[in-house]
């Protein structure tokens, strides 16, 4: 969005207030929209929800990432160090409380998905994961650290300001919307991955969330 313009109103295609009001406790599973992505997408906070959507990539891709390792004949040794970094993190002395020494053991991302570029696709896919997860990684950290180009999709108006109550009815809004199903998809599938790597199976109740999300959205190509 250019400063000085006006944010361009749309349509924005997810579930409405009195629509998810009205819907009974049956169908509820069924919906999204009360998720806290969903309930920040609503409200226009779009640089909370990247931040959010940050995490659930980065997060997911941890779920991958281990749940192949559980598939190998013994845990790598790259999996170990993964997880001992996880478990192990500390305090920095004299650093605020809460802040965790990230650095210490920990592997790098780089490493994370050159392990999953290994491990699946063909000879053609092998660069899928570090460079699709590169992209995202770049374009999502915006919001985690407030780049400036991220900071300024803030901005606009004829006289110009910062939408600070959130940038709902705009075309940012209406971009968020049309992503949104794509993560809660990749969510569930790494809630399936991991329920797998301990060995169990995904219950009645999980088979048939995903069946009616799969059906009341455009992730399944099926469909």
């Amino acid at each position: 969005m250019a400063v000085g313009t006006q944010p361009e109103k749309t349509e924005i295609a997810i579930t409405s207030r009195s629509s998810r009001r009205s819907s009974t406790r049956r169908d509820r599973p069924t919906r999204y929209a009360d998720i806290a992505a969903d309930l920040l997408l609503n409200a226009g906070f779009l640089q909370e929800l990247g931040a959010l959507i940050r995490q659930i990539e980065e997060t997911c891709e941890d779920i991958v990432f281990l749940y192949l390792g559980t598939r190998e004949e013994t845990l790598p040794p790259l999996h170990e160090r993964f997880l001992a970094a996880f478990y192990g993190q500390e305090l920095v002395e004299g650093a605020p409380t809460g802040r965790p020494d990230l650095k210490k053991g920990e592997v790098p991302r780089k490493k994370v998905r050159a392990y999953l570029d290994r491990m699946g696709g063909t000879h053609s896919d092998r660069n899928t994961w570090s460079s699709t997860g590169l992209v995202l990684q770049k374009a999502f950290s915006g919001f985690v650290h407030g780049s400036s180009l991220t900071i300024m999709e803030m901005c606009g108006g004829c006289d110009p300001k910062f939408y600070v109550r959130g940038l709902s009815e705009t075309s940012h809004q209406n971009k968020f919307a049309a992503a949104m199903p794509g993560y809660s998809y990749k969510s569930l599938m790494a809630t399936f991955l991991a329920v797998s790597a301990f060995g169990k199976q995904p219950s009645p109740k999980m088979e048939e969330f995903l069946e009616q999300f799969e059906r009341l959205t455009t992730v399944n190509a099926a469909n």
